[in-house]
């Protein structure tokens, strides 16, 4: 076995002007660091992919230390993007042929070590990355941040595979899908193509296109290809992502049936868990600066940021990025111990990370035995004690009688994947930033990310009392009616740690033929000063249903490592609305939510033993 060691640094030469071509003739920017060594030594090689909205600069700082450590960098800015000639391709078959002119470039040069080559990147780079070992054999081993597996379970969660009726299960992440539509107009050159999905599939219309166009850009479509070769592959995602939510990363790493494979998931949304390791800000402003062309504006922002020197601390010490050169060391240069003395590549597969403890597991295959979870199910039910009780709703260990208990459509309750924000600020910055930002919204995910950076901040909600005015003409004089409905347990007297996904199987009967909602699940805690806080959540969108008849929904609910406090309660809460999501429901809908006799909606907890 080879030991690691703390490597002198190596000299490198830097080219900041590579330009390369692809098949098709386009124009792609990148930077080389090539570190000066003994004659005719070669040296692996790390590939960087660009950020959406972010250029072949992103990356200037870990490419250096790459370098220092003896490996060739390459980071350059996908086509449509920067410096880089063409549309935005979104992972397509254009950028895969981009990446095969990459490779051969590389391996022309003679410092170049061609049977070890890897490549790494983060959001669209880590996506970028997984597509590339799938379709460029030469590229050994992978590192993927903020990464996706299937770009329309991104866009579209929950997504069925029935486009011929039209009736998927799926919702919009409509303020995502805003964010990255309105980046890549300002910013990039994006095909109009990519614009088009997103309008289909808000309008829920030609589905069969948006599925095939998303499948060739989804590495889950390749897993066969990542099996045969057994490619050493690294995913490392964050709880609080709602872009590319951890269940289709745990989904695709299940299905790997080889041991060369690693999985973490930290605290963070979107980026944020690895950011303090690789982002360049002052290259990034630059590369920025360098669309606005020569004037005022340009030479005032390269003064400020020039004297600033904006960095975002020491990138060594990042936890993500550390292991990445871990896993580079041992497949590029065959190390297996590192400098701290542990085995690289380890038992363990798996680590989940949360906010109060860090959990390995040796793999994560369902039924989850080796991550030793065991599922409890609870189901819905709306009835009394005795004659003399009112009627309550509750989970119960045991299957319930027939009942049934209506919300109403039209009205936001308190249950959020956003902030409760005093004054009804939340309210205020979304309507701010809609108006100013083509009607996306960002409360969801400014709280996710003070709940992953913030101590011990959580996304709370007031739970007690979902009911809401309504005024309409059958009801002159108002009525009321409730927006949510709150389900809850009995007390736990220990506390109750989640890992994994809940699942949620709920019968309904609506009132109009589009239905969405809304599923959360919180931890209920008592005594002075308790809090109701978010453990997980996820929508269901059905069209095309028919009105008034018994239906079926499945909610696949976002992937969490939570531990609750000793004498708290799990409550489960439907509404019809969320900003994250698009939302197809009526005003003044009901939606009668069914248990019991052949309706056995329940939940099922994903309890660590």
């Amino acid at each position: 076995m080879v030991v690691s060691t703390v490597a002198s640094a190596y000299d490198f030469q830097h080219y900041g002007n590579v330009g390369i071509y692809s098949a098709d003739g386009t124009y792609l920017s990148a930077k080389m660091n090539v570190p000066v060594g003994a004659p005719g030594e070669k040296f692996p090689v790390i590939i960087f992919c660009n950020s959406w909205a972010l250029g072949e600069s992103e990356y200037d700082l870990q490419a250096d230390l790459f370098a220092e450590q003896g490996y060739v960098t390459l980071s350059y800015a996908a086509r449509g993007w920067y410096g880089s000639g063409g549309m935005i391709n979104a992972t397509g078959a254009k950028d895969m042929e981009d990446i095969n002119a990459l490779v051969d470039y590389l391996v022309a040069q003679p410092e170049v070590d061609a049977d070890n080559i890897g490549m790494t990147g983060v959001s669209l780079g880590g996506g970028m990355t997984l597509m590339a070992a799938a379709h460029e054999p030469r590229i050994k081993t992978v590192v993927s941040f903020s990464g996706w597996t299937n770009i329309l379970d991104s866009m579209y969660g929950g997504w069925a595979d029935d486009t011929s009726s039209g009736q998927g299960q799926a919702t919009l992440r409509s303020a995502w899908a805003g964010i990255l539509i309105f980046a890549g107009d300002l910013i990039g050159n994006l095909d109009p193509t990519v614009a088009q999905m997103r309008d289909r599939l808000a309008g829920n219309y030609e589905l069969d296109q948006v599925a095939a166009w998303a499948a060739e850009r989804s590495v889950e479509t390749y897993v066969d290809e990542y099996n045969a070769r057994q490619i050493p592959v690294y995913m490392i995602n964050n709880y609080q992502d709602q872009l590319f939510q951890a269940n289709q990363m745990e989904r695709f790493f299940s299905k790997l049936n080889y041991d060369a494979k690693r999985m973490d998931i930290n605290k963070g949304i979107h980026i944020t868990g690895e950011i303090g390791g690789f982002i360049n800000i002052g290259g990034t402003l630059a590369d920025f600066m360098s669309i606005l062309g020569d004037g005022p504006i340009r030479n005032a922002l390269t003064g400020i940021f020039g004297a600033l020197d904006i960095q975002l601390g020491d990138i060594s010490n990042n936890g993500p990025w550390k292991k990445a050169h871990r896993w580079f060391d041992h497949h590029l240069k065959g190390i297996a111990i590192d400098v701290d003395g542990n085995e690289i590549m380890a038992e363990e597969k798996i680590q989940l990370k949360d906010k109060v403890a860090s959990g390995r597991f040796k793999d994560w295959v369902a039924p989850r035995d080796s991550a030793n979870v065991v599922d409890q199910t609870f189901y819905f039910d709306y009835s009394r004690s005795s004659i003399f009780s009112p009627y309550r709703t509750g989970l119960k260990t045991q299957t319930v009688g027939n009942s049934s208990y209506s919300i109403y459509t039209g009205k936001d309750t308190d249950a959020t994947t956003g902030m409760d924000l005093p004054g009804n600020l939340d309210g205020f910055i979304d309507t701010l930033v809609s108006f100013l930002l083509d009607d996306i919204t960002l409360t969801s995910t400014l709280a996710g990310l003070m709940e992953a950076h913030l101590g011990d901040v959580h996304r709370t909600a007031k739970l007690d009392d979902f009911t809401e005015y309504y005024a309409n003409i059958s009801c002159p004089l108002g009525c009321y009616r409730e927006a949510g409905v709150k389900y809850e347990t009995g007390t736990f007297n220990e506390a109750k740690e989640f890992v994994g996904a809940a699942k949620m199987d709920l019968w309904v009967e609506p009132q109009s033929s589009d239905v969405h909602l809304v599923a959360y699940v919180y931890e209920i805690q008592s005594g002075w000063g308790a809090k109701n806080r978010l453990i997980t959540h996820a929508p269901v969108t059905r069209r095309g249903v028919v009105a008034g008849q018994p239906l079926h929904m499945t909610f696949d609910m976002v992937f969490s490592k939570f531990t609750t406090e000793p004498g708290s309660k799990i409550a489960v809460v439907f509404d019809t609305e969320d900003p994250l999501y698009q939302n197809v429901n009526g005003y003044n809908k009901r939606v009668k939510i069914l248990h019991g006799d052949g309706y056995n909606s329940s939940v099922t907890l994903p309890f660590a033993n």
